[in-house]
């Protein structure tokens, strides 16, 4: 039977290039056979697949970087620090980050860097493996043992690199796992829920100091320059079998359908354009990619036990005074000034005027009021990092109303999102990417819609007078001043028709 190498040799006769061959040999040749991606931790102890591994690592960084077939190709096909070269437009600094395309992008990217690499190994059986770190917080110690003599090690932070958790205490975000969570896109959809937490979590975690408070980034940490670091492709390709495992849950989870503007959309990696997918394509990668994993079942849903925040008021509360009579459309309903948050959790309380908090708290408890809140929405407003927070990083969770003294169940029904400094990079370098980087100094700016969040708390999670958001970090440390400056926080009613 003829092997991939005879194959590429033949396919070079007629002019096809090694890359599309490459593709070819995948797609028909091999077309019965379903690769399994497995587990770091089940391919570790097999000395052939490592040795292998490490060979194909030195041989592609051993290539220049407009080499196709190169590891600095692929790093700077997800995004890179210089200005891209103009013949790389549209190749180079394309990922999908904190939009809708986050998984489809991912698992293309993923799936052709992955033949590329398998060819530089020479081992026809090598897959990609995958980081369950939800499992197993630990990074793999294949990537972080023999620092002079191993292509799969890189800098990261030191902790880490000595065998370290990066989750010691287990508060990677599960909220995604939901039972209610039923769509891959959109607002507070599984794509975006993942993409901030445990996503960009995990690259912070690996790349920052946000764990124990040390000084320095490191690529896994910056969204700009995390391709480089080898674990990162182990990260995605769990991000990737993430996105099988929730589409095979049921329950009403639903991906985009195949006639949607999503699915025609199309991901190019190379200027000959003989490595691209359609979205649409990506969605069932058993059967149009012909790879699956070992481990495809439901994560936990149970979440693990969070610290009560400190309850303190870090912005002062504007007066109430002048707000705006129900039945004008849009208004703030309640703001307050800026806010300095360093490594340690905390409280924001944001009073709401009397006429406002009886016609609200009638909504949430499930009564008809007259003039009826159709929209309340949370504004984070100039999001920051200090010089501080470039350097150790930052990372809050933030929650809705809060109790003093939550447990598990608080995640799922209190949670907003996750603010941190892999997020706000990603955000940045895609404002300057499409010319607003202006905007920079004047920081990110982040919306979260609070109406149905607080009528699913109801009765329970209401205060009459005040709404609390609420900002927990994964450790509590002592730092040297504030990590990030927040210009102020609003929130704004409406009661217009909602389409």
């Amino acid at each position: 039977m003829i092997n991939r190498r005879d194959f590429i040799k033949l396919a070079s006769c007629f002019g096809i290039s090694g890359l599309l061959a490459n593709r070819l040999w995948d797609s028909q040749a091999q077309a019965a056979d379903i690769r399994v991606r497995k587990n770091i931790t089940v391919v570790s102890n097999d000395s052939e697949y490592i040795a292998a591994y490490r060979k194909g690592m030195t041989v592609m960084n051993s290539r220049p970087a407009l080499d196709p077939t190169s590891w600095m190709y692929w790093a700077n096909v997800h995004w890179m620090v210089p200005a891209v070269p103009e013949e790389m437009k549209n190749i180079w600094n394309q990922c999908e980050h904190g939009t809708d395309l986050f998984f489809p992008w991912h698992r293309a990217y993923i799936y052709f860097f992955e033949q590329i690499l398998r060819d530089a190994t020479g081992f026809e059986g090598f897959n990609l493996p995958y980081w369950d770190w939800y499992t197993d917080p630990v990074l793999p110690l294949v990537f972080r043992e023999n620092e002079n003599n191993n292509s799969l090690w890189h800098p990261r932070n030191k902790k880490i690199n000595e065998g370290g958790s990066i989750d010691p205490g287990r508060n990677l975000e599960r909220s995604c796992w939901g039972n209610d969570i039923q769509q891959l896109i959109g607002g507070s959809s599984f794509s975006s829920l993942l993409d901030e937490n445990p996503h960009g979590e995990v690259h912070l975690r690996v790349g920052s100091g946000i764990l124990d408070g040390s000084r320095g980034q490191f690529d896994m940490g910056n969204f700009r320059t995390s391709a480089k670091d080898p674990i990162f492709w182990l990260h995605h390709a769990n991000v990737d079998r993430l996105w099988t495992v929730w589409s095979k849950m049921g329950g009403g989870r639903t991906n985009p359908s195949p006639t949607s503007k999503w699915s025609e959309t199309p991901f190019t990696f190379d200027k000959a354009k003989s490595l691209q997918y359609v979205a649409g394509n990506l969605v069932d990668s058993e059967a149009s990619m012909k790879y699956k994993y070992d481990n495809e079942s439901p994560v936990p849903l149970a979440a693990p036990p969070i610290r009560p925040p400190v309850i303190a008021s870090s912005g002062a509360p504007a007066s109430a005074g002048g707000m705006t009579p129900m039945g004008t459309g849009h208004k703030v309903m309640s703001n307050v000034e800026p806010i300095k948050l360093a490594l340690e959790s905390g409280t924001v309380r944001m009073p709401i005027p009397a006429a406002q908090s009886n016609t609200l708290g009638m909504q949430v408890q499930g009564q008809s009021p007259t003039g009826k809140i159709t929209s309340l929405v949370l504004y984070i407003e100039g999001i920051k990092l200090t010089s501080l927070g470039e350097e150790i990083g930052a990372s809050y969770k933030i929650f809705l109303n809060l109790p003093t003294a939550p447990g598990a169940d608080a995640y799922e029904a209190h949670y907003l999102g996750t603010i941190n400094s892999f997020g706000l990079g990603v955000l940045s370098a895609h404002a300057e990417a499409h010319g607003s980087g202006g905007e920079k100094d004047k920081g990110i700016t982040l919306s979260y819609s609070l109406l149905k969040r607080l009528a699913k708390l109801g009765a329970k999670g209401w205060d009459e007078k005040s709404i609390y958001i609420s900002f927990v970090t994964p450790v509590e440390l002592k730092v040297d001043g504030p990590l990030v400056e927040i210009s102020g926080m609003r929130i704004e009613s409406s009661d217009l028709p909602t389409e």
